[in-house]
């Protein structure tokens, strides 16, 4: 069980490799400008990968390259007032075998 508040989503994605059998069940995720800095839209990577962050959008859940990916009982929430960057909730590209059972956005 996991629940969280964050100005950043969730990014699911292998290294160098497609990542196997991913479960994520019981997640509520708020999305929400915490602070007052200068915003920062971007994957944070660190400190696996170059470039270590990239510009984009705020997703709920960001998921690359997975082979066997479940998701259960998962609520994601971006709170108000809506910023300019937010995302999708579910960004999800090059997965296979996907189980989406509960999922609300």
């Amino acid at each position: 069980n996991i629940i969280a508040k964050g100005e950043q989503g969730i990014i699911v994605r292998g290294n160098i490799s497609i990542l196997q059998n991913i479960h994520f069940e019981n997640i509520s995720l708020v999305i929400n400008r915490w602070s007052n800095v200068t915003e920062h839209p971007s994957h944070d990577y660190r400190p696996s990968q170059e470039p270590q962050m990239s510009w984009a959008e705020v997703d709920g859940i960001f998921a690359l390259d997975i082979n066997e990916f479940y998701l259960q009982n998962i609520n994601i929430e971006f709170n108000q007032p809506k910023q300019y960057y937010y995302g999708q909730c579910l960004n999800l590209s090059n997965i296979t075998q996907m189980v989406k059972v509960n999922v609300q956005c």
